[in-house]
């Protein structure tokens, strides 16, 4: 009857359990049942057929997989929720800890993320310390990540590592998923949130290169003056350190301490001067120059009168600001948690 079901072929199916007797639970040599086949094949008339006549679909296999998490690996959305109708279990787990929602989430099946939490799926359930929030936000599930963030989980569980949900993306740069967090529960995260390696979001977001990431955490309440657990770096000397002028300038107008020193004893200057030869107070004098409103508009002179005329002044045009340092971005990180 596997065969069959493999195939599809309904009636074959049909005419095994009634003809032949066949255990509607019967299982092949890794421990699969028909209805967890059919449920893998996305073979729905099977499914259908299967459960109508009974068919167990709380069965587990060896490694602790059931109907219901055959059909969510395989995408299928209506076999879910066939076997959500028929009562499957909404929480069975792998025996590594995935669990039917786990998997939704990793995979970016969000409409059987939604199918899955309203037939009560624990939305906080982790898979080896790893809840789904944090596994749809490092896969940059969108659709994911809302329809969890709607169901109230909780957004600031860490990873074994330490790192929140915002942490992974932040640092791997999936820009909507800052901005969904940020939006949705601005008052709720937790943007201090150190990892093992005693780094927040917004000093990942530096180290790495994404500007559009760091402006974010700046612009919706991170402390712009955490530093590292590790050495005291705050987020303009790291700023500073790895090159990148935009985001000094950015963190001077918005108030960051350029009086801060690290363990090492070193404010941002001097860590501007010593690794690039650059002076941290005429960058900075620069930028609030170009930021400064423009003057405005002379009225035009009078006609000139008849008789001698007077010779124009000429003005030295002002220097133009110190050259930029172009900014200097590493790859960091192995504080990334990614279930395959």
């Amino acid at each position: 009857m596997l065969d069959a079901v493999e195939d599809g072929d309904v009636k074959a199916v049909a005419a095994g359990l009634d003809k032949h007797n066949i255990d509607i639970n019967g299982v092949d040599d890794e421990g699969f049942t028909p209805l967890m086949l059919a449920s893998h094949c996305g073979e729905e008339a099977i499914v259908q057929l299967l459960l109508e006549r009974k068919a167990n679909c709380d069965f587990t296999a060896g490694d602790g997989s059931d109907a219901l998490m055959c059909a969510v690996q395989g995408g299928h959305e209506h076999i879910v929720q066939d076997l959500l109708d028929a009562k499957a279990e909404v929480n069975q787990t792998m025996e590594d800890g995935f669990s039917p929602l786990y998997s939704a989430a990793q995979e970016g099946h969000t409409r059987i993320v939604r199918k899955l939490i309203k037939a009560k799926a624990a939305v906080d359930g982790m898979c080896m310390g790893v809840t789904p929030l944090f596994i749809a936000a490092q896969e940059n599930h969108l659709g994911c990540v809302q329809a969890l963030v709607s169901a109230s989980c909780n957004i600031n569980a860490p990873n074994p590592s330490g790192a929140s949900p915002l942490f992974i993306a932040v640092q791997k740069g999936n820009t909507p998923i800052v901005k969904s967090l940020i939006k949705r529960k601005k008052k709720e995260l937790d943007y201090e949130m150190c990892t093992k390696q005693g780094l927040t979001a917004l000093l990942v977001a530096i180290k790495i290169g994404h500007l559009d990431e760091a402006m974010l955490l700046i612009e919706n309440g991170a402390n712009i003056d955490t530093p590292a657990e590790a050495d005291g770096m705050t987020p303009l000397m790291t700023a500073a350190l790895y090159g990148d002028i935009d985001l000094v300038e950015e963190l001077v107008e918005a108030g960051a301490d350029v009086n801060a020193h690290n363990d090492d004893g070193d404010d941002a200057a001097a860590i501007l001067m010593r690794e690039y030869g650059e002076d941290f107070n005429s960058i900075i004098a620069a930028h609030q120059q170009t930021k400064a409103p423009a003057k405005p508009s002379k009225a035009p002179p009078p006609p000139p009168s008849k008789g001698k005329s007077k010779k124009k002044k000429k003005h030295k045009k002002a220097p133009p600001p110190p050259g930029k340092v172009s900014s200097i971005f590493i790859v960091f990180g192995d504080c990334s948690w990614h279930i395959t």
